[in-house]
């Protein structure tokens, strides 16, 4: 039974070992996994971390993959110069002193990143698997009035429900960020609600912006935005922000100069739910089973689209 003196997402990482912490949603969604990571580090858990990579990782040399759809990416990794989120971070973890190799996956569909991740799996001896979203689209269903950007969290999620792990869940942080890509957030509290009858979430629990996992997350954000002037992570920007106690229209980068953001302290708070129930849930993740490729991913979803009948969509009543 939980207990409100001890937050589920830790009850539920208790007694485990090895946790690895892995990117959902492509681009810098790890970036979002680095409080939690600090967290578990400095409680003396061995902590890796991964992420699904929007780089071109065929640029890295043969001896930077620990195995097939798997690089293992350090601060002396060689590779793209422009856009490579997972060698900053190997950087900027190695000059904290933390570990600072970051596995990446290509993009790929659900069967080879399963064999990917069973094969990292293996090797690191991982019995806890954190699948962290920046934003909450990975708690779509299916038939919500919009799904967010669901091609690399959905193959993300399926590969992983179909591991072994004693321990999986899946992490939000960033509440409302999508609703730049359509998605209805009273639908998001929808689906936690229908998890909760489940027994099946873990709840929320806010990142203190005074913290040592606040104040290094933002570090490594402020690096990473540094590295990647052209591409900055509109997600982790925002959750930054929100870390800092800002709120309404903070614009950090030219990519959001056309949008009005909501920074708000909701973007500052892990919404975590039981992986496979999530996965469950999902009225369309049988059809990526067999996919290979992300194309193939997208095509399954838009035929899903097609034929679903869509929950109408609510405003928030407060």
């Amino acid at each position: 039974m939980s207990e409100l003196a001890t937050p589920p997402l830790f009850a539920a990482l208790a007694g485990a070992r090895n946790v690895l912490i892995a990117g959902a949603g492509g681009g810098f969604d790890v970036y979002a996994g680095l409080p939690l990571a600090v967290a578990l580090w400095d409680a003396g858990v061995r902590v890796h971390l991964a992420n699904l990579s929007f780089a071109q990782l065929e640029l890295i040399d043969l001896d930077g993959w620990f195995a097939q759809d798997v690089a293992a990416v350090t601060p002396d990794t060689k590779g793209p110069e422009e856009y490579f989120p997972e060698r900053v971070l190997a950087d900027w973890l190695a000059a904290h002193g933390l570990p600072s190799t970051v596995y990446a996956f290509p993009r790929t569909g659900v069967r080879p990143l399963r064999r990917a991740y069973r094969r990292l799996v293996e090797h690191l001896d991982v019995d806890a698997i954190v699948l962290v979203d920046g934003g909450t689209d990975i708690l779509m269903r299916g038939d919500e009035a919009g799904l967010g950007t669901p091609v690399e969290d959905m193959t993300s999620l399926g590969a992983v429900a179909g591991l072994e792990v004693p321990t999986r869940l899946v992490s939000c942080l960033g509440f409302g960020i999508d609703a730049y890509h359509g998605v209805n957030h009273v639908q998001v509290l929808e689906n936690l609600a229908a998890l909760d009858r489940e027994g099946a979430y873990l709840g929320a629990l806010s990142i203190p912006g005074r913290s040592r996992e606040a104040v290094l997350y933002r570090d490594a954000v402020a690096r990473a935005q540094a590295a990647t002037p052209l591409r900055p992570s509109i997600v982790n920007g925002q959750i930054a922000a929100a870390t800092r106690g800002e709120v309404g229209d903070v614009q950090f980068t030219r990519r959001t100069s056309g949008s009005a953001l909501f920074v708000n302290p909701l973007m500052a708070i892990y919404f975590t739910v039981d992986l496979a129930a999530l996965a469950r849930r999902s009225l369309y993740l049988d059809r990526l089973e067999d996919t290979v490729g992300a194309r193939q991913v997208s095509l399954r979803i838009d035929e899903f689209r097609y034929d679903v009948s869509s929950r109408k969509p609510r405003a928030f009543p407060h």
